[in-house]
């Protein structure tokens, strides 16, 4: 049986496996805390590849293996756990007694979520202004 071979110069040969389907095959986990007021609830980022790259915010109960207790706390598309102030440190979200205030990618606005309420909704906290960012 002959195989069929092609020699190409380096870095020009095509390949049937492409970045976008390695990457979208993978999301990753990251910014991980602990409510200090509820110890027993932890909070992070998961980054979603097949949603172009958007990072939702995730809730548990630590001391639960089982699904009942997960949260998307931001699960609809409009929301981006994401800030554009890196250089200062700081993070795109935080955590105290269930409220969660985190910044949104898209407009770069400040967003609080209350955790203690089983169906709550991230609403707008601080001003409109496009000079400003959070982190």
């Amino acid at each position: 049986m002959a195989i069929n071979t092609n020699t190409a110069p380096y870095g020009s040969w095509k390949s049937p496996i492409t970045a976008n389907a390695v990457a979208s095959g993978s999301s990753s986990v990251g910014m991980a805390r602990v409510d200090q007021a509820n110890p027993t609830r932890v909070y992070w980022i998961e980054s979603r590849p097949q949603e172009g790259g958007r990072l939702v915010l995730l809730s548990k109960d630590v001391d639960d293996y089982s699904e009942r207790t997960l949260r998307e706390l931001t699960a609809d598309s409009k929301w981006n756990v994401r800030t554009a102030v890196h250089e200062y440190g700081g993070g795109a979200y935080a955590v105290y007694g269930g409220l969660v205030v985190f910044s949104n990618w898209s407009d770069q606005g400040v967003y609080l979520v209350d955790t203690n309420k089983h169906d709550a909704v991230p609403m707008r906290i601080g001003e409109q202004n496009d000079k400003l960012r959070y982190a």
